[in-house]
């Protein structure tokens, strides 16, 4: 079980992973957006960095909103919209980063985008996705229907964890999502 931690004055507990991932993603995002500055000498290089690597978790809020109508950071941080089953995550995508560094060939301020996006989705991969690599690829998610049971396994288990250990679902709530799960593979077979 990962280590919830108490952050005093907020009443919010979190994982000991959520607090290393964002704080990953912040030092590499503030590396690459640092020597791209230095050696571009474009103010905006550094702009387009910090867009493309830590704006990219903004399609989080978007699989939030689209499965939970209220807003509730606790239940947002623990990524509590994954019992839906459903993960979109259209801005966390390879093709996009592909696709970037080919435009940036006759659009060069789209460099640092791709390359902050590439340095995001590296590190989502590492730490994410070592049973499932081809999980940030839109195509494999759009193959396995969006399924987040489907596309990464582990990773939806390891949520689901994370959820009962924060308290955001009980027992028979997990029943009920495995219960779904049981029945959907019904569906298909």
């Amino acid at each position: 079980m990962d280590k919830i931690i108490h952050i005093p004055g907020f009443n919010l507990k979190v994982t000991r992973r959520l607090i290393v991932d964002l704080s990953l993603h912040f030092v590499v995002t503030l590396f690459i957006a640092l020597s791209l500055l230095f050696f571009s000498q474009k103010t905006s290089w550094l702009v387009m960095a910090f867009i493309g690597g830590i704006l990219i978790d903004t399609d989080h809020f978007i699989d939030y909103f689209l499965h939970l109508d209220r807003w509730n950071l606790l239940s947002f941080l623990h990524g509590h919209f994954v019992v839906s089953r459903k993960l979109y995550l259209v801005f966390h995508a390879w093709e996009i980063v592909f696709v970037l560094t080919a435009l940036s060939l006759w659009w060069s301020f789209l460099a640092p985008l791709a390359i902050a996006m590439a340095g995001h989705l590296l590190i989502d991969t590492l730490m994410h996705a070592r049973y499932s690599p081809l999980c940030y690829f839109l195509l494999y998610r759009w193959k396995h229907q969006f399924s987040f049971d489907k596309f990464n396994y582990y990773l939806f288990e390891r949520q689901i964890k994370s959820l009962k250990q924060a308290g955001l679902i009980q027992e028979e709530k997990e029943k009920d999502i495995r219960t779904s799960e049981d029945q959907d593979e019904n569906l298909i077979t």
